[in-house]
């Protein structure tokens, strides 16, 4: 192993460890609240339908779902509300626009935020807080030591067209997603095939194998690569991450689809949490 590439994992695990730990990272998220139809309290108070966490106002306002698509909100308490980082005034109506939008729509409130999220199975507001006591006592991320021999040249064997592929998710949904190939390489004498999707020009795998569970989070695990080149492609399982949801309850995570369900271990990459 060259200390240029020992130099390059060490500096790629540092930069994920100080997104975590950042104020907006996934350390901070400390609820998750699916919305009905109609109109939803909010507010610290445990009688509201979204609970916020006891630094903010006990009756905040209401959250309108409007036929589980268009959002509103309407301020009753406007004590250090921001919407869209301008104090928010009340008895006016505004529009919440979704994580899946261009600039979807923020409420901070000291440290406080939160946000809508739009999934499958409905509408949700995620709320954070910079000062979490997850974030706040964080031991760090947790790794294998640095394995040369998990740096892997893959045969890449690309679909003619994607092909569908059924992903599940921690919410119990199952989600048709399209992946464009696959790779296959060999590992501890035995033939090793992982089923990747696309997101803008990189390729993304959630695999788990038989340390899930055991030495790294049982869930799944992600990876993250570059396209391939002329018929091959490039796995670098000491960048093999966990999840969002090893650090929160309140993440909508990815699991792996049958076909990424590897029966040897791969020990490389991150551990199980040390917080777990």
């Amino acid at each position: 192993m060259t200390n240029d590439y020992a130099i390059q994992i060490t500096k790629f695990r540092k930069e994920l460890d100080e997104r975590l730990r950042s104020a907006d990272g996934w350390l901070t998220v400390v609820g998750l609240t699916w919305l009905k139809d109609g109109e939803n309290p909010i507010g610290s108070a445990n009688t509201n339908d979204v609970v916020l966490p006891p630094s903010v106002a006990t009756s905040l306002g209401k959250i309108y779902l409007l036929n589980n698509k268009k959002a509103e909100i309407q301020f009753t308490d406007v004590t250090n509300v921001k919407i869209n980082a301008a104090p928010a005034k009340v008895g006016i109506r505004y529009s919440l626009f979704y994580d899946t939008s261009d600039k979807p729509t923020i409420v901070q409130i000291n440290s406080v935020s939160f946000f809508l999220i739009k999934r499958k199975n409905g509408v949700g507001v995620r709320v954070k807080d910079s000062s979490a006591e997850a974030r706040t006592k964080f031991n760090g991320r947790n790794w294998y030591p640095i394995k040369k021999e998990f740096v892997v040249n893959a045969e890449w064997v690309a679909h003619e067209m994607p092909r569908k592929m059924l992903m599940p998710d921690v919410l119990g949904n199952t989600n048709e997603e399209l992946s464009p190939g696959l790779a296959r390489f060999k590992l501890d004498n035995q033939i090793v095939e992982l089923h990747p999707i696309q997101e803008n020009n990189s390729l993304f795998f959630v695999f788990r194998d038989q340390t899930s569970g055991k030495e790294t989070y049982g869930a799944a695990r992600f990876l993250y690569t570059d396209m391939p080149q002329n018929g091959h492609i490039t796995l670098d399982f000491n960048k093999a991450v966990n999840p969002p949801c090893a650090f929160t309850h309140f993440a909508t995570c990815p699991m792996p689809p049958p076909e990424n369900i590897v029966k040897l271990s791969v020990s490389a990459g991150e551990l199980i949490a040390k917080t777990q």
